[in-house]
């Protein structure tokens, strides 16, 4: 019997739309799943993907949303209704608690796409499901994920050592939860208020004598490698080299400049923060409307002020106190469709 027969929910976001999956999803399943980078980051999808696994594992589903225990969506495009991953809930319905697990086919990464798949799937918890609290954990080699959880509203528990196991290895994960009360005066994944919130420190600038010279010493030291879909940006000599320890997640800006230690005056030249489009949208909204900001000229910003850096949109005050500031998406075809 097809999902959709026995009333399972259809839940909708502002750019996703979360189905139950269907047959007609094993290919697509079976191409984003089959990436070896999904199954570095989860912890049971094999590499490499096995033919015929996707079917199995899509006619399991009606069975578990039956017996109550298992709510298994499908993450869809609403524009395109392309299938882009999974996301569900394991619940102990006992003890009202519910365990969330998801994942994102790697074309699909850095879209926001993930914390906004989160967020309904917390209210369904919460909400529908009448769940006391909803837990996740994730590889301690994948950051990224923890970034997701924390931009949802979890708080992290702990790090258990060598908790899981995968491919014979014994490995450490860490563990969030939230609990309904925490999540009811949040406004998370919710649709209702403004709903502005900072997703993560996207960069710090820093001034170099030489920005590749430095970038093989941090390469050297730290670890820090040059991000090569930012690369470009170096053509100039006036833009930045990206470095980050984590493919991009965390990232120092090198500038050709003089060293802040040798300035009369040190510290950071610029903070910059990291937010969904949706979020970035909602902040240009506010500065036309409800607050004032200035630059470091003592310009009004208003949100004609937004620069396209190609791959993100930027726009660029200061505080009260002359520090200068950044806000930052990588959401460019979500913003740059909602400009027009």
């Amino acid at each position: 019997m097809p999902m959709n027969a026995i009333f399972f929910p259809t839940l909708n976001s502002e750019r996703l739309i979360l189905r139950a999956f269907t047959i007609d999803d094993a290919k697509d399943v079976h191409r984003l799943a089959g990436d070896k980078l999904i199954a570095d980051t989860t912890l049971l999808i094999p590499h490499p993907y096995p033919d015929g696994a996707a079917e199995q594992w899509i006619e399991t589903h009606n069975e578990l949303f039956l017996r109550g225990t298992d709510y298994i969506f499908a993450i869809t495009e609403k524009t395109s209704a392309e299938l882009i991953g999974a996301i569900g809930l394991t619940v102990n319905i006992s003890i009202r608690i519910g365990e969330l697990g998801y994942w994102i086919g790697v074309p699909f990464w850095n879209k926001g796409y993930c914390t906004e798949a989160v967020g309904k799937l917390l209210e369904f918890g919460f909400e529908e499901l009448k769940l006391n609290k909803i837990h996740a954990h994730h590889f301690i080699n994948n950051p990224a994920s923890g970034h997701v959880l924390l931009k949802s509203g979890m708080k992290l528990e702990g790090t258990l050592k060598q908790h899981v196991m995968k491919d014979g290895r014994h490995l450490d994960i860490r563990t969030y939860g939230i609990v309904k009360e925490d999540y009811e005066k949040s406004d998370y994944g919710k649709t209702g208020g403004d709903g502005f919130y900072i997703d993560q420190m996207d960069h710090v600038e820093l001034f170099v004598p030489d920005r590749f010279e430095a970038a093989v010493w941090y390469e050297k030291v730290l670890g820090l490698k040059i991000v090569g879909d930012y690369r470009h940006w170096s053509e100039n000599p006036k833009g930045p080299l990206m470095i980050s320890p984590d493919g991009g997640n965390t990232k120092i800006a090198l500038f050709t400049g003089q060293p802040q230690a040798e300035m009369s005056i040190s510290g950071f030249y610029l903070a910059a923060f990291r937010t969904s489009g949706s979020s970035f949208m909602k902040f240009l909204d506010r500065i036309d409307n409800d607050i004032e900001l200035y630059n470091h000229n003592g310009e009004k910003v208003t949100s004609d002020a937004v620069a396209d850096h190609d791959k993100a949109f930027s726009i660029y005050f200061n505080d009260p106190y002359g520090n200068r500031l950044e806000l930052t998406t990588y959401e460019h075809e979500y913003v740059q469709k909602k400009l027009k």
